[in-house]
């Protein structure tokens, strides 16, 4: 995989941040913590990841850097991202009945299939990364993400586990998964092998499950930096810092809900 350079900030400015705004046009978007943005110099965003396209819409219009996101490897497939996204619809749809699912479903056919033509044949141009979620062979993506990170690029690593495990800090809480492991370890990594301490921002994101749901509150909360320097001296620092990342990212979330 090749490495992005200028013309995928080119494409990602013309192309990615309309879409970024379309996916979230019909809601109400409310933040806080715009302030811990990390704008410049490298940086890992670790969110909750509980929609689809309006997580990475919300942060792409959030951010005014490109940010690099890691997307399933079937995404770069039109055939394969058709099916997902058909799934995916299907699944919303289910709670309405049978009959109006149908009528949805056969009404968004066409919108679908050319959103998803459209998105596949560029997700690799805007230096997206493929990665196997299934718990294949990713080391090529961790290669460019740590790249990208060398390069003072922003990556994305949304939150979410095939198990739909519960955080144990919030198990009722729906929109927030058990964390994964990537995100430190990869902060870990940098600077064991670089010496490069990447700050790490925590961000929550809520109401953005629905794919539409017109005037629907969508809230963004983004915490300050976090550092793996700060559990170096614990015996297990990436799980200790997995854990502080996702206790983090509940209680912002808690923070504005009860806002």
């Amino acid at each position: 995989m090749r490495v992005a350079g200028e013309q995928h900030k080119r494409l990602y400015d013309k192309r990615a941040r309309p879409l970024a705004g379309i996916a979230i046009f019909e809601n109400k978007l409310f933040w806080r913590g715009a302030k811990n943005k990390v704008e410049g110099g490298p940086n890992i965003v670790v969110a909750n990841h509980p929609g689809a396209h309006k997580d990475i819409g919300v942060l792409i219009s959030l951010y005014t850097r490109q940010l690099f996101f890691t997307a399933n490897k079937e995404l770069f497939s039109y055939e394969e991202m058709n099916m997902l996204a058909e799934k995916y619809l299907g699944l919303w749809f289910r709670k309405a009945g049978p009959g109006v699912k149908a009528n949805m479903m056969f009404f968004l056919k066409p919108f679908t299939h050319i959103a998803v033509r459209y998105i596949s044949s560029r997700i690799a141009r805007v230096g997206t990364i493929p990665v196997d979620i299934r718990g294949g062979d990713n080391s090529e993506a961790k290669r460019v993400m740590e790249q990208y990170l060398l390069e003072d690029k922003a990556v994305v690593l949304l939150q979410y586990n095939n198990r739909h495990a519960p955080t144990k800090y919030d198990p009722l809480n729906k929109e927030i998964h058990e964390f994964r492991y990537g995100a430190p370890s990869l902060a870990y990594k940098m600077f064991i092998k670089h010496g490069v301490n990447v700050p790490v921002t925590p961000i929550s994101l809520e109401g953005t499950y629905h794919p539409f749901r017109p005037f629907g509150k969508v809230k963004v909360n983004i915490g300050e930096p976090m550092y793996i320097t700060d559990y170096l001296d614990v015996a297990e620092p990436v799980a200790a810092f997995k854990e502080a990342l996702e206790q983090r990212v509940v209680e912002l979330y808690n923070e504005f809900k009860r806002a």
